[in-house]
Formats: C-alpha cells, sequence, structure tokens
C-alpha cells in the first residue's frame, strides 16, 4: 500500500465521520431530537470510525522507503519522515511470505525487519524489494525467511516485529466465527421456545 492511498483513506473516513456527525447536530436542532431518519448518518458515522480505527491500526506498518548516502528515510502513511543511519543497521531480515488477513483471506506481504544486535529496532512493510538491494549494496547482511509466517510466529522469532493490532486482526476471523456460531445457536434457542 502507498503512503498517499493510506493517508487518503483515513483523510475519507475521517471526513465521512465529521460529516455524519454535522448531519446529526443539524437534524437535532432542527427536529428537537434525534429520530429514526438518523440511523443511517448514525450507521455511516459508526462504520467511518471502525474503518478509521482500524486504518490507525494496521497502516503504520507500511512505508515507502530509499536509501541515501549514510541514511535509511522511511516515509509512513502516519508522522513525518524517518532517517535512520546505516551504520546502525547490524542485518536486515526480510520475510518473503507474511500472511496478513485480508478481505479474500490471508494475503502474503514482504516485512524488512532491521535489527542492531539481537534486538529489533524497526519493522516495516515496504512497496516492494527494491530498500533490500539498496541496503544490501551498502554491505549490511540480509537474511530472508522465504517460507509462509503468521503475525504470532514472527513475533516470537523475532520480537518487536509485527505490531499488537496485526497480532489481534490475525485472530479476528476465528472470532467472527465464533460469533456466528454463537448467534444462530441463539436465535435457532429462541424460534424453539416458540
Amino acid at each position: 500500500m502507498s503512503v498517499r492511498a493510506g493517508r487518503v483513506f483515513l483523510g475519507i473516513t475521517a471526513a465521512v465521520f465529521f460529516g455524519c456527525v454535522v448531519w446529526l447536530a443539524v437534524a437535532s436542532m432542527r427536529h428537537g431530537t434525534i429520530s429514526g431518519a438518523s440511523a443511517v448518518p448514525i450507521a455511516v458515522a459508526l462504520a467511518a470510525v471502525i474503518g478509521f480505527a482500524i486504518g490507525t491500526m494496521l497502516f503504520p506498518r507500511f512505508a515507502e522507503a530509499h536509501v541515501g548516502s549514510e541514511n535509511l528515510i522511511l516515509r509512513r502513511v502516519l508522522g513525518a519522515p524517518r532517517r535512520i543511519p546505516l551504520a546502525v543497521i547490524d542485518m536486515v531480515v526480510v520475510v518473503k511470505q507474511l500472511h496478513l488477513p485480508s478481505r479474500s483471506g490471508a494475503a502474503p506481504v514482504i516485512r524488512v525487519v532491521l535489527r542492531a544486535g539481537d534486538r529489533t529496532f524497526l519493522a516495516f512493510t515496504p512497496r516492494g524489494d527494491g530498500v533490500v538491494q539498496q541496503l544490501s549494496a551498502h554491505g549490511i547482511p540480509v537474511e530472508t525467511v522465504s517460507e509462509p509466517v503468521s503475525p504470532r510466529e514472527l513475533a516470537q522469532r523475532y520480537p518487536g516485529s509485527v505490531s499488537l493490532a496485526e497480532r489481534v486482526v490475525s485472530a479476528l476471523p476465528w472470532l467472527a466465527i465464533v460469533i456466528g456460531v454463537v448467534v444462530v445457536a441463539w436465535v435457532c434457542g429462541e424460534a424453539l421456545r416458540r
């Protein structure tokens, strides 16, 4: 994902939320109360808040990076560009298939993990693997993990390489299944009582 696309997504969800808040404020001032017709802006505002929250939790790992003569320059969706001196990077770990959940199932992404000694000090998902080749050209050793890895497995192998949001989101499909089963059981139970 590009930095621009992430920023546009967050901007649109924020604008939709504030538009719905204004819509509700005008409706309540005009009618004196929030009526049943306000269900649409409330639902849209809720969807925008959920989209914004998910975006702010997951987008910080997506970045555009390029290597200068002495620094790695990293642009993220949120925050100012960050400059990391190449001298502090002892090793680059490239995870070729980090399986993050998406709308169509687990989608593999490339994760770059920067290490200093035995600790991870930065991890990000670049738009391509060009930054890895640039770091390798500067003499920084590169280790490649080719097998598919889940966020939980990567967090165990390289602590700090996966955010809490990515670990939680990877469990959400199972949670959705459990909630669905509970709802169906509840509805069937209610139907049998009548």
